[in-house]
């Protein structure tokens, strides 16, 4: 986008903060292709909102291989962990998380999902202060039945 049509963008009262359709509106942006020989340097293009969050934090997916134990290796901001199996009543599930995105001052969001069909549970998960490259995650099944297909959602902020 070229200087004029950014201001004509603005005067116009054409900049938005708020997204009507994630799927057709489109974000603007510009990249410095200055080694094309290009008299400005710059060339537009555009992404849909949908398109535009996930290329801001990449995602990535993993599961546990050997027990609810297992560290595992997972190299991006945000993802999915699931579980290798059912955690019983009253019992844990701790594990270490290999991280090359996080660092010793990341903040780490943690959300449990199961599929147990129970419709009061009442269990925790942990985080362990992470340090660079690596973080922890103890789950307590405080339920009165077991739970099944956990998942931990995470996002790391740095």
């Amino acid at each position: 986008m070229d200087i004029l049509n950014w201001l004509f963008t603005q005067d116009q009262n054409l900049i938005k903060t708020t997204i009507n359709n994630k799927n057709t509106d489109l974000i603007a942006m510009a990249a410095d292709v200055s080694f094309d020989k290009r008299s400005d340097k710059w060339q537009t293009y555009a992404m849909t909102a949908a398109n535009f969050a996930p290329a801001l934090y990449d995602t990535a997916n993993v599961t546990q291989l050997t027990s609810n134990n297992t560290n595992v290796t997972v190299n991006a901001h945000t993802g999915v962990i699931t579980l290798f199996g059912t955690i019983n009543t009253s019992s844990q599930a701790s594990f270490g998380v290999r991280n090359t995105k996080v660092t010793a001052n990341s903040k780490i969001f943690l959300q449990l999902s199961h599929t147990a069909g129970i419709s009061v549970v009442i269990s925790q998960v942990t985080i362990e202060a992470p340090t660079a490259g690596t973080f922890g995650i103890q789950i307590t099944n405080g339920a009165g039945a077991p739970l099944t297909g956990v998942k931990i959602h995470y996002m790391i902020i740095d």
